[in-house]
């Protein structure tokens, strides 16, 4: 069955990065639509890979799939 592609975070877990613990939205690699943009930080998963966003970086998802990271101004 395939995933429903939504906006909505599987989980938010603490992590420990840059120092310091913040809170990261965890995502399947499915739910991510075409133009939605997940702000770090983020982990967004999928069978065969692991993506990290991290805080002041935003990753969206393009009309190919592929997730573009920009910095956040």
């Amino acid at each position: 069955a395939e995933a429903t592609p939504s906006t909505r975070p599987t989980v938010r877990q603490d992590i420990y990065h840059d120092g310091k613990w913040q809170t990261a939205v965890f995502m399947e690699r499915s739910a991510l639509i075409e133009g939605l943009s997940v702000p770090g930080p983020a982990v967004i998963r999928q069978y065969d890979t692991t993506t990290f966003v991290p805080a002041g970086y935003t990753a969206t998802s393009d009309a190919f799939g592929n997730l573009l990271a920009e910095a956040q101004s």
